[in-house]
Parts: C-alpha cells; sequence; structure tokens
C-alpha cells in the first residue's frame, strides 16, 4: 500500500483534486482518455453518478496506468469502484474509500526516513497546482484544469449584480481613455528592447509602472503590460496584428460579469492602441487590413493562435 498512497500523492500534485471529490472517483479499471492539447490529456471518470473529467499533463499519462495495474494487484479480484482505496490495518480488510488522513499517514511513513519533511494538506497541494498554472499560463486555463470559477490572481472582483459590474467597468474605462493617450508609440522597428507578445517593446523589462495609480489592471512582466508606462508601441504591421490578436481572443472570452469586468478594460486599451498607431502617417490602411483579417478571418499572431487552441481544447471557449 506503500505505493499506492505515494501515488494518491502524486494525483493530487498533478491534478490539482480535492480530496474529497478524488476520493469519490469511479473506475472499471480502464482509462478513457482523450487529448485535451499536446501537453494534457483529459481523463473521464464517474463520481456520485455523474461523468467527470481530470485533466492531467501528458507526462504523467505512464504513471497513471501503472498505478491502474498496481490497483488491479492490490484488489486481487475483488469488486471495488473507487479509483483509491483503503485495506484497513495490515493490509487485509476487504477494500474501503479512503479516509481523510491518508495524506497525513502518508507523512508519518516518509518520515521514518526525513523526520524534517513537512507535511502538506491537499488543499495546500491543490493552491500550489494552482499557482503553478497561473505563472506557466494564466487563470483562464487555471479555472480550467482545477474546473472551479475563473479566477484572477493580479485583480479580484467582489460578488455583485451585472448592473454593479458595468458601473465599475465604466469608471475604469474612463480612466483608461485619458491615460492611453500617454503611451509612446515610435515609428522605428529597431528599438533596442524586448519585443512584447502583446505588441511593443520594452526598455525597461523588469520594472513595470503603471500609467495610472487609479486604473485597477496593473503591470507585470509576467502576465501583461498593456496597462504599462514603460511600453513602446511601434507603428506598423507587426504590432497592429498583435494588438487585434489580444483583443481578438479576450473577447472570445467574455461570458460573464466577472469575465468582462477583467478583460473590457483590456479590449478598449487594445483599441486605443491601435488608433493611436493608425495615426500614424501610412499606419491607417494597414490597422484597418489587420483588424478585419484577425476578427474576419481569424488570423491570430502564432502565439495568440496557440492560446486560443489551448483554450478551445480545455473546453474554456465553446
Amino acid at each position: 500500500m506503500l505505493a499506492h498512497n505515494a501515488f494518491y500523492f502524486l494525483f493530487l500534485a498533478n491534478t490539482g483534486g480535492n480530496a474529497a471529490p478524488v476520493s469519490d472517483i469511479e473506475t472499471d479499471g480502464t482509462l478513457e482518455e482523450a487529448t485535451a492539447n499536446p501537453g494534457y490529456r483529459t481523463i473521464k471518470w464517474r463520481a456520485q453518478k455523474k461523468v467527470v473529467s481530470v485533466i492531467v499533463p501528458v507526462a504523467f499519462v505512464p504513471s497513471l496506468r501503472r498505478y491502474m495495474e498496481l490497483r488491479k494487484y492490490l484488489l486481487d479480484g475483488k469488486a471495488f469502484p473507487y479509483l483509491f482505496m483503503s485495506l484497513g490495518m495490515g493490509n487485509k480488510d476487504f477494500p474501503s474509500q479512503i479516509h481523510d488522513q491518508l495524506l497525513q499517514s502518508q507523512y508519518l511513513t516518509l518520515r521514518r526516513i526525513d523526520p524534517e519533511l513537512r507535511a502538506m494538506s491537499a488543499r495546500k497541494i491543490r493552491a500550489t497546482v494552482s499557482d503553478y498554472y497561473r505563472r506557466k499560463h494564466d487563470s483562464i486555463i487555471e479555472a480550467a484544469v482545477l474546473q472551479h470559477k475563473e479566477t484572477t490572481a493580479e485583480t479580484s472582483y467582489n460578488a455583485g449584480t451585472a448592473d454593479d459590474h458595468h458601473f465599475e467597468i465604466s469608471l475604469v474605462l474612463g480612466k483608461i481613455a485619458q491615460k492611453a493617450k500617454q503611451e509612446i508609440v515610435a515609428k522605428n522597428s529597431n528599438i533596442e528592447a524586448r519585443q512584447l507578445e502583446e505588441g511593443g517593446v520594452c526598455p525597461s523589462y523588469g520594472q513595470p509602472e503603471p500609467l495610472d495609480e487609479s486604473v485597477s489592471v496593473k503591470p507585470n512582466c509576467k502576465s501583461g503590460c498593456i496597462f504599462c508606462s514603460k511600453r513602446v508601441l511601434v507603428a506598423g504591421e507587426e504590432d497592429a496584428r498583435k494588438i487585434a490578436s489580444a483583443a481578438y481572443l479576450m473577447e472570445q472570452l467574455i461570458n460573464g460579469p466577472q469575465s468582462e469586468a477583467e478583460f473590457r478594460p483590456q479590449i478598449v486599451k487594445c483599441d486605443e492602441d491601435l488608433e493611436k498607431i493608425r495615426a500614424f502617417d501610412g499606419c491607417a490602411n494597414i490597422v484597418d487590413r489587420v483588424k478585419k483579417d484577425v476578427f474576419e478571418n481569424g488570423n491570430l499572431t502564432p502565439y495568440f493562435a496557440d492560446k486560443f487552441q489551448l483554450f478551445l481544447s480545455l473546453g474554456v471557449l465553446g
């Protein structure tokens, strides 16, 4: 059972699952898997008479298959519906559902090897997995993998009515329209600076500075530079397509007041940026053509096209 209990920890660490729902997962001993995207697989099981889908990294699938073989060995022909089991003291009882203290018991065993080992609860493991997906991807993918309502690491909004959210957004958009005019736009594309996926270049990467302290969406060098005063836009087709692609993708992600509150200010800022580029000599036709190509034909930059496909495969987009 040591291997069984160790795999239970690995399962939580790779899925971010809550302890109670994981204990309810049922299986007939087979894996029904589908490709979520090149890096992930969706595994379908049942729990409390409902079909549940668990997204796991593709590198974890071989370990999951080996566990299914271990599970079959431990059951030794006995019929048992749950993915994880307890065999009682001495591992001689008939299989039953795992108990809440399984992780704690596992840590007590591991402390025979390392007395200094610090225990982690299932909740803390889930929080760690959540943080990983936020940093590696973003809050949308984090919510899809952990299967909860969309959350945002950088900005949080209190619960309220749709009217509350729209009123708050209208205040934010007014600030954006005023402050966007302060952003620098350059014609020279040979500026010595870091290129940004959402358009523009950054001569001071790692030192974000908000366009205005009163705007609630703050710049972050890891996840978004749209509202950073250090960002320099380059008037040309490349930046126009990056900005339009970002706006297009965010528009697709709006499905309620919370996502509206998160993405609408950024979409408006993208529109402001495109208008600033359009104002440069020779850029009006470029911006118009690029916007039409992006919004009507879906020709996004490779970065945002990959994002779009990932959201699609994870079920974030319908």
